[in-house]
């Protein structure tokens, strides 16, 4: 509890009765430079939890740089304010308590709420947190529209990830009266982007919390607010910095926030969301970036995640008053392949009419001063000015829209070599295209044909995936005439072998009682030949001589055995239980990528300690997994 007399200053902070919540000075992570002033703020945050996470702030647009000459207290007129340095007022609740100037008090709940209130009847409320939510909306907290003021109060984005200050997106209800909420970018005019009515049904959280969601109007205001049975889930929708509205839960086993809701679910969907000239990226660790040719306009800016500014040409385009201005010489177009233009309508975009081929419209973007690309397909369109809402799109291309061509000036420097390319040079560069690609091709042809003599010279062949074929009088001199056995099983036995290089142990699997044809024995034999992981044996060869008696497969020599030995042996070898947990995941990676990630889903069917191999690591190795194939089981390769 805060009194008159009784201020905030440096590091002192008010916590919560439960300890839950904390209010003092801070200042966001990654805002202070080398020489800059440090810009510091009240707020509340979450105080036991290592990750400094704030949840409302006093003071967005006016931070203060001195904490411990700054003042959070209760003024004469009953009202909590802030203080600068200066004695200045740099935030107040502004609320009517006047006539309780003498008895008022600030509580913190363990909700997150800071209350001002008189001492005397803490529920006769004056002002409350609560109702003026930040970029944080807590459980019990209200996204409102004040009925008396006409004012609406709902989430504002911070500037950027090091700023509070207000940002660009904001979430309120939707001034109509309507039970639903509204997306905003308040930035050169007001532009909804979203509206939700039942987007909160679809939360999920650990343990299948209950919560709840509440729409409620009366005479002097009407309110979303959102709780949960169990007080002590941590959770809070944010307004991101992006525009997105995030729904977080904190999961105490992994020390961090958890995503589980998002609107709207893409971030390349949010408007402007890289600024002018500036492609976003779905998914990518760095959402935004320049085009080719561009640089961001505010840097600092952008390196704290504040990409409004968006980016200006590295060189501007020279306008004369000729009639020939913007000749040729003067400027080029960098052709994009997978840029979705999904710009607003707000006439910096039309038809070019007569147009009838992409030089006409290269022509028709040349001649007039303003424009800065275009586009064709059956349509020649051109933008003017600044390029709005563009996406890398590798993966979806518009139907009716070509690729998009940017006008650069041509003294401007080169993009970066190999990331894009020049329609004035699409010859030279076919041509370049044309000339490596034979080069490759005649490179391979030599390799392939030194690789294939040296391995006529060894009388070894080669099939798909690079297994080997061998002879059954090879196999034998390989294994001393197969004397050094190491296990057996329903399929065949098992040998130790070396090839001729000394260095390489192999183990040698003669198969019995297999009835294939020699074409699909080397069929089925070529598929597993191409599967490759860690946690799979690998199939090194094979013979397939005439007659079942002769076919064999050759596979890499697992020096620790099998998993049952050091299980089930005589003289079972004690295993630690990081052994057994990495032996655990390693049979599930391998089992995994046979079932999905394989071209032909393979099923073991045979998945005992038995077959599954350890080498000099523990490593585990899945041994068998090709027998189901092998043996011909149709039905389980319909099933995948």
């Amino acid at each position: 509890m805060m009194a008159a007399g009784r201020p905030l200053s440096g590091d002192r902070k008010l916590v919560s009765r439960g300890g839950k919540f904390a209010l003092g000075f801070f200042k966001p992570a990654g805002i202070s430079e080398e020489g800059a002033v440090d810009r510091w703020y009240v707020g509340i945050w979450y105080h036991k939890i290592p990750v400094r996470t704030p949840v409302w702030v006093a003071n967005r647009d006016r931070p203060v740089s001195d904490p411990a000459a700054s003042r959070l207290t209760i003024a004469p007129d009953g009202n909590l304010v802030m203080l600068d340095p200066s004695g200045s007022s740099a935030w107040s609740t502004n609320a009517s308590a006047r006539s309780f100037a003498n008895v008022v008090v600030a509580v913190l709940l363990d909700t997150g709420n800071l209350v001002l209130a008189p001492s005397s009847n803490a529920s006769d409320v004056l002002w409350q947190s609560f109702d003026h939510v930040g970029d944080t909306w807590l459980p019990g907290a209200k996204v409102r529209r004040d009925k008396v003021t006409g004012l609406f109060h709902g989430m504002t984005s911070w500037k950027s990830y090091g700023d509070p200050a207000l940002g660009a997106y904001t979430l309120q209800l939707d001034p109509t009266g309507a039970p639903r909420y509204m997306l905003l970018r308040k930035r050169n005019g007001t532009l909804a982007y979203y509206t939700g009515i039942g987007d909160w049904n679809g939360l999920t959280f650990p343990g299948d919390a209950g919560y709840s969601f509440s729409f409620v109007d009366n005479d002097r205001d009407s309110y979303f607010a959102y709780g949960f049975v169990d007080n002590s889930i941590m959770y809070r929708f944010v307004m991101d910095v992006f525009g997105q509205v995030k729904g977080l839960v904190w999961v105490e086993d992994t020390q961090a926030w958890n995503q589980v809701f998002a609107v709207p679910m893409r971030q390349c969907d949010v408007p402007q969301r890289c600024g002018a000239f500036g492609v976003c990226t779905e998914g990518a660790p760095t959402v935004c970036r320049c085009l080719e040719g561009f640089s961001p306009r505010d840097v600092a800016g952008w390196s704290l995640g504040d990409y409004s500014g968006g980016c200006v040409r590295n060189t501007e385009l020279q306008c004369g008053d000729s009639a020939d201005r913007l000749k040729e010489k003067d400027s080029f177009f960098l052709m994009y392949y997978h840029v979705s233009r999904r710009l607003p309508d707000n006439g910096d975009r039309g038809v070019a009419a007569g147009a009838s081929s992409s030089g006409d419209c290269e022509q028709a973007c040349r001649v007039d001063c303003a424009c800065s690309a275009y586009a064709y397909k059956r349509n020649c369109i051109l933008w003017q000015n600044d390029l709005l809402n563009l996406e890398d799109t590798y993966f979806k291309r518009e139907a009716d829209v070509g690729d998009l061509y940017i006008r650069l000036a041509t003294s401007s420097e080169p993009p970066v070599p190999g990331v894009r390319n020049y329609k004035r040079r699409t010859d030279e560069i076919t041509v370049g295209a044309f000339a490596i690609v034979c080069l490759v091709v005649v490179t391979s042809v030599i390799i392939v044909g030194t690789t294939m003599s040296r391995r006529r010279a060894k009388k070894v062949q080669c099939l798909e995936g690079c297994v080997a074929s061998f002879t059954y009088r090879e196999l034998k001199s390989f294994t001393n005439k197969f004397s050094d056995k190491l296990g057996g099983g329903a399929f065949g036995s098992v040998f130790r072998g070396q090839l001729p290089d000394r260095t390489t142990t192999i183990a040698v699997k003669k198969l019995e009682g297999l009835r294939q044809g020699e074409k699909q024995f080397r069929a089925e034999v070529s598929t597993l030949g191409t599967i490759h992981h860690v946690n799979l044996i690998r199939l090194l060869g094979f013979c397939s001589g005439s007659g079942d008696r002769n076919k064999l497969l050759v596979y890499e020599y697992m020096s620790n055995g099998s998993l049952d030995r050091h299980l089930f042996g005589a003289t079972p070898h004690a295993l630690s239980w990081r052994t057994r947990y990495q032996v655990a995941v390693g049979v599930a990676k391998g089992l995994c990528y046979l079932h999905d990630k394989c071209r032909d889903c393979i099923i073991h069917c045979d998945v005992k300690p038995e077959n599954v191999l350890l080498d000099v690591a523990f490593e585990p190795k899945i041994a068998d997994f090709g027998l189901a194939k092998l043996m011909g089981r149709p039905r389980f390769q319909r099933a995948c």
